[in-house]
């Protein structure tokens, strides 16, 4: 078991117990308003006005204990959800650097044929990005598959327009994949 999901199990923890303690902090003032009221204020208006600090207090204890179990089951289940995206983050990040080193290799003057392998193997790319990011946040995979708009990178070694199009759109879902990386880390 990871770290953070370790931190997260503990956090959970904290969080029933302080619940347990919220829930028995009600309970002994309303005993103590029952049995004790009427003994401490024999007149009316006394015992009226001790009942109504009473439910004052029991009432401010419900809703910080609810409150603090609420945060703390909100932050446990954060911390988790974390630890179990951080090998989801790892994958995507070595295939940043594959990605990488496919835009550096596409730079290079190469061949009709080996600029269509070169070209295969980015689409392959792509799609097993596409896959992992899903895993993670499908609204983060489509909106890196749906490449709106990019600059055209210069490069005096590509000669072919269309081939410098495809280093600059490669290189453009790195730079997007690299944002999104840095969100989720």
């Amino acid at each position: 078991m990871s770290r953070i999901i370790a931190w997260g199990l503990l956090i959970l923890k904290a969080a029933i117990i302080v619940a347990i303690v919220a829930i028995f902090a009600t309970a002994i003032l309303i005993l103590v308003n029952q049995d004790f009221g009427s003994r401490f204020n024999p007149s009316y208006l006394a015992a009226d006005q001790y009942d109504n600090r009473v439910k004052v207090a029991q009432m401010l204890i419900s809703v910080a204990g609810f409150s603090a179990t609420l945060f703390a089951l909100l932050r446990g289940i954060e911390v988790i959800r974390r630890g179990q995206r951080g090998p989801i983050l790892l994958a995507l990040a070595e295939l940043r650097t594959t990605g990488v080193d496919l835009r550096n290799v596409g730079s290079r003057s190469m061949s009709k044929e080996q600029r269509d392998e070169w070209w295969q193997k980015v689409e392959d790319w792509k799609l097993e990005v596409y896959s992992k990011l899903k895993q993670l946040s499908e609204f983060e995979s489509e909106k890196l598959r749906t490449l709106d708009t990019f600059t055209l990178l210069h490069l005096p070694e590509v000669e072919d327009a269309e081939a410098r199009r495809r280093v600059s759109e490669l290189h453009a879902t790195l730079e997007r994949l690299y944002e999104i990386l840095q969100h989720y880390r």
